[in-house]
């Protein structure tokens, strides 16, 4: 994905239970809490940790679980 499709898919998602897949190959799973468009980043809570904040650059795909 490139930086506008991440932040589009971002933010039509935000709220609702995301798993995103890192360019990386890496996985997080949790609620998408935040997007921020300043920095380009996205945060998810799973409510068991602390908050994980990913820069959008670095989302291969974002999908929302059912």
């Amino acid at each position: 994905m490139g930086i506008d499709e991440s932040l589009e898919a971002a933010s039509s998602l935000k709220g609702h239970f995301v798993t995103i897949v890192r360019t990386d190959g890496s996985e997080l799973t949790g609620r998408l809490t935040e997007i921020e468009e300043k920095d380009l980043t996205a945060v998810l809570a799973d409510g068991e940790s602390h908050p994980v904040r990913i820069s959008l650059g670095d989302v291969h795909w974002i999908s929302r679980v059912v």
